[in-house]
């Protein structure tokens, strides 16, 4: 492969238009606009509660299991989404 002349990939290149995806703080906050979620949005963006755990109470994504759940973790996020209102 001496006379490879592909650039390496850049992952922050997006092309105009292309939305994010996935479990990544830009979608949730992108989805959550979209659907009319602007309480979430604010709490996200104040830092009272995660992106992500706002993403596995409204089921965007999924929780993880019992057995790869960090207890202390777990606790925190349910602990931020009672103070804001979940």
């Amino acid at each position: 492969m001496a006379n490879d002349s592909r650039q390496p990939r850049n992952h922050d290149a997006r092309p105009e238009g292309v939305r994010h995806r996935g479990n990544s703080r830009e979608y949730i906050i992108e989805r959550l606009k979209r659907e009319g979620h602007a309480g979430w949005v604010q709490a996200i963006e104040s830092g009272r509660v995660s992106a992500y755990a706002v993403a596995t109470h409204l089921w965007f994504t999924r929780p993880p299991t019992v057995a790869g759940e960090d207890g202390h973790r777990a606790k925190r996020r349910r602990f931020a989404l009672a103070r804001v209102g979940g």
